[in-house]
């Protein structure tokens, strides 16, 4: 192969199956390692598929692509490594970009095209089933920076738009079924401030658009075919050396009609033989001093009248 003088492009390498005609399959190109064998062997041959350096601009790209098809589905692409053996494990898949000594390091990005007529394709990150022991673990991190008072990196989970009159695209964070034990748990935890404050979660849907309402937010435990179902547990944690927080629940505020309501209602028993309905407790706090209980309606703006305050007990049949 010819050596560029500084004016023209070094010479070009293209290794090429034959062409086939008719309903023949055209010719196949493989690259292959050495083999290494006996007991004292060390490692198979690699195979290096490196871009060409240069000195002061963009080095070589490396292009993998599958054939096309004029009149149907294009060639797929399959990155593996070989089964392991008697002892050890299979080989491990690194897709990692370079260190950057100025500049930001270049991204990962894993794309599938777009559907002209029908749906476009999924992305499945999937961990292979165990025979024994705990199945394998799927880990999405941020990177983490040195910069002085700069954030550590994001973690984005946006579901797909629907860009015609559709419907947006959901998210759904399911923990893993156990068959015979107890299902996985779904953990939400902020980051901890080593020296300051521990970051808040926000759980809220989006504003509503012209025409319709916000969406709701429920929080709601499993029904449960023996047994009690799950409690819902609302707890700020305990302050050393200061207030604890509060728990606050707060309907929302309108510009015409009526504001939100808060109902608030022990659980109901369907026995209509020995059944009794859930207790209702209302407690302060206890301490040296007791917490106060207040229980009031709002003063009447202008010309209106405040609230009505009722204390009742159920009919009896």
């Amino acid at each position: 192969m010819g050596q560029g003088d500084g004016t023209l492009d070094g010479g070009g390498v293209e290794v090429r199956a034959g062409d086939a005609a008719g309903k023949a399959s055209g010719g196949r190109v493989t690259v292959r390692g050495g083999d290494s064998t006996g007991e004292d062997a060390v490692v198979g041959g690699a195979v290096d598929i490196i871009g060409g350096s240069t000195t002061f601009n963009t080095g070589g790209w490396v292009t993998i692509l599958s054939g096309k098809s004029d009149d149907s589905t294009s060639g797929s692409i399959l990155i593996r490594t070989a089964n392991a053996g008697r002892r050890g494990r299979s080989g491990d898949i690194i897709l990692q970009t370079g260190t950057a000594s100025s500049g930001q390091a270049g991204e990962v990005i894993i794309s599938t095209g777009e559907g002209s007529i029908d749906a476009s394709g999924d992305i499945i990150i999937s961990v292979g089933t165990a025979s024994s022991g705990p199945g394998g673990d799927i880990l999405l991190r941020a990177g983490d920076t040195k910069g002085a008072d700069e954030p550590g990196g994001d973690i984005l989970v946006v579901g797909g738009n629907g860009l015609n009159d559709g419907e947006g695209g959901d998210i759904i964070i399911r923990a893993g079924n156990g068959e015979g034990r107890t299902g996985g748990f779904v953990s939400i935890v902020s980051g901890l401030g080593e020296v300051s404050t521990s970051g808040d979660i926000l759980i809220r849907t989006s504003n509503a658009g012209l025409n319709g309402q916000s969406g709701s937010v429920t929080l709601e435990t499993g029904t449960s075919s023996s047994g009690v179902s799950g409690p819902i547990n609302i707890r700020t944690g305990d302050a050393i050396g200061d207030d604890s927080g509060s728990v606050s629940i707060s309907a929302g505020a309108t510009t015409a009609g009526k504001g939100g309501s808060i109902v608030l209602s022990a659980g109901r028993s369907n026995d209509g033989f020995a059944g009794i309905g859930g207790d209702f407790f209302v407690e302060s706090g206890a301490g040296l001093t007791t917490g106060k209980i207040v229980l009031r309606t709002h003063n009447a703006q202008l010309s209106g009248e405040s609230g009505s305050f009722t204390i009742r007990t159920g009919t009896a049949a």
